[in-house]
């Protein structure tokens, strides 16, 4: 908590030596608790809304998905055939010979 009360001397007893020990050279170092206002806060704060507004949205969103029983299966299993069939197809399209191979039964 102290560091967080007290940037200023905490970056020049704990921080400074630690930069000027990786740089070899003497650095100044310039702690605060406010910068401003600033792309990185506006970033902030749009996540933030972002945020709530999905937790907001929670329950209408989940409404409208298709029952448990009947949405599609995106596990592991699922990808691993989508690539292999995707290399099929790449293999095929340069004239290699081509062999069909069904993993579900190899």
């Amino acid at each position: 908590m102290g560091i967080g009360l007290f940037p200023a001397p905490v970056g020049q007893w704990l921080v400074a030596p630690a930069v000027a020990a990786t740089r070899g050279e003497p650095a100044l170092v310039n702690l605060a608790l406010w910068h401003g206002f600033n792309p990185v806060l506006l970033l902030s704060l749009v996540t933030l809304g972002a945020g709530f507004a999905l937790a907001a949205l929670r329950g209408p969103l989940l409404r409208k998905l298709p029952e448990p029983g009947n949405r599609p299966v995106w596990g592991p299993e699922h990808l691993y055939g989508m690539l292999l069939s995707g290399l099929q197809g790449i293999f095929c399209a340069a004239d290699a010979p081509c062999k069909v191979v069904d993993c579900a039964t190899t």
